[in-house]
């Protein structure tokens, strides 16, 4: 008797397991954001010589948060913080460290080799990150897999020839460990050459491609469009620049993802920045394009999108009253409710090109 319940109960713990991960992978039709609080890093932080800014992606895994840096000097890196919020106010922020990555030999990476975008934990102890590379000097865009315990840096190689006419710096920007574990998804921040143009005020007819890669074969598998939006701002000069992207991105289930774009116009002083986060689902009808070598003149059917925020509705609720240039997010703890967060962070770019800011952004979601 007391196997036939050990049975019974073995039956009953697989199907409950089965439905609650069937459940968890099914689309969403909405997601509700609710703010919770920003916090504004001081300008004049520093880290073991190290200038604290430039933050490009950010993560959170197992109580620890990493975040990016995209900064040219003092080599490639990133830092790790102490992220404090409860479900009403974001109380406070720390920097922990900065760790570099190093080469095989445990050398730094070469900064001028490397412009660093997205960071994603596989797990404790490997992460993966993007570089935009420097095309303008011929150094390719990459996609790289790190042990933070000893900063050993490989790269993560595929041969894909359409990423030889990838622009500079709009390289891969986007990156997600796939829902399932099994690989990763990522993103160039604008249309390759051969598909097409970059956005502009007035034109949005090219799309960038998002893509999965595999861990097990090795390559990547699996392509879909992803229609940008126009530039959001019209330029008040002609020759003023502007660019609107893919800066970020979360595969939160099966089908779906959560896009974040950015758009920039030159001439607005701090009011410049238009960001917006998309709910991005690939339904049955979504042309797979991993067979296409260029996108132009092609009748395919992109990825679908839903705006669940523009940014500037929230404006009003930061103490900074200003929406900077947005590039990292990711998931955060749950808060005592059970809700998950979702955390959002800026790239001041050093200030070189004006007056920004490092802010962090939490939001309350309704997902559990």
């Amino acid at each position: 008797m007391k196997q036939v319940y050990i049975h019974l109960y073995v039956q009953v713990f697989t199907i409950l397991f089965f439905y609650a991960s069937h459940l968890n992978a099914q689309n969403i039709n909405n997601l509700h954001l609710t703010f919770i609080g920003e916090h504004i890093l001081d300008a004049k932080t520093t880290l073991k010589k190290t200038e604290v800014g430039g933050l490009s992606g950010i993560d959170f895994y197992n109580g620890k948060w990493l975040s990016i840096c995209d900064g040219s000097e003092k080599n490639t890196r990133y830092y790790e913080f102490d992220l404090s919020f409860n479900d009403t106010a974001f109380t406070g922020l720390t920097t922990i460290d900065v760790s570099f990555f190093k080469n095989r030999k445990g050398v730094k990476l070469d900064h001028k080799k490397y412009d660093a975008e997205s960071i994603r934990f596989l797990n404790d102890s490997i992460v993966i990150w993007s570089s935009e590379g420097i095309i303008r000097n011929a150094i390719p865009t990459e996609i790289l897999k790190t042990n933070i315990h000893t900063q050993q840096t490989h790269k993560i190689k595929f041969h894909n020839p359409i990423f030889e006419t990838t622009r500079h710096n709009k390289g891969f920007e986007a990156l997600s460990i796939a829902f399932s574990k099994q690989g990763i998804w990522f993103a160039t921040e604008s249309p390759l050459t051969q598909d097409g143009e970059s956005p502009t005020f007035t034109k949005n007819n090219a799309p960038i491609r998002i893509c999965y890669y595999d861990f097990d074969k090795k390559t990547i598998t699996k392509q879909y469009a992803y229609q940008l939006d126009k530039i959001a701002l019209k330029p008040k000069q002609v020759n003023d620049p502007q660019i609107n992207g893919l800066v970020a991105l979360l595969h939160i289930n099966k089908k779906q993802f959560l896009t974040l774009e950015r758009s920039f116009t030159l001439g607005y002083g701090t009011q410049g920045n238009v960001v917006k986060l998309y709910l991005t689902t690939i339904k049955n009808n979504t042309t797979a394009i991993e067979h296409m070598a260029s996108l132009k003149n092609k009748t395919i059917t992109p990825l679908t999108k839903k705006l669940i925020l523009n940014f500037e509705t929230i404006k009003e609720q930061l103490t900074s009253k200003l929406i900077d240039n947005i590039e990292g997010m990711c998931f955060g703890p749950k808060l005592n409710n059970g809700k998950r967060t979702l955390i959002f962070v800026s790239d001041n770019n050093f200030n070189k090109y004006g007056n920004q800011i490092t802010q962090f952004i939490a939001f309350e979601t309704d997902v559990e």
